[in-house]
């Protein structure tokens, strides 16, 4: 697989990523695909973060060689298969989910703290 294909290989999962998770593009592909990494799982996070540093070493020959051809095989049909599988309504329920948790944390604190008023000087 030469350097050509290794970074339009990058180039499809960031430009898939940000259609269906609705991330904006930065114009640096590893950047992006590190920031798409963060709202994936731990897996196919990781699997992204081999992408993206293939996408560097894909620039320069020398660091080229040093690209395992079967472990970014294997990266870009995870995360070409976890992202496909994706509906664009991802980034509203990551975002409900992180709202619901925040809520349910305050609401238990606030609950702590009124039931300690009333212990300690409501008796």
């Amino acid at each position: 697989m030469s350097a050509a294909s290794v970074r339009q290989m990058t180039d499809r999962i960031a430009a898939l990523a940000e259609k269906r998770m609705g991330l904006r593009r930065s114009g640096d592909t590893p950047r992006d695909l590190r920031r798409a990494a963060g709202y994936l799982p731990r897996k196919v996070g990781a699997a992204m973060e081999t992408l993206a540093t293939a996408h560097e070493q894909a620039a320069d020959p020398v660091s080229y060689a040093l690209i395992d051809q079967e472990k970014l095989a294997a990266a870009y049909d995870l995360s070409m298969s976890h992202i496909d599988s994706m509906d664009p309504g991802f980034r509203r329920r990551q975002y409900l989910r992180e709202l619901s948790g925040s809520l349910w944390v305050n609401l238990s604190l606030l609950v702590l703290l009124l039931g300690l008023v009333w212990y300690f000087f409501l008796r």
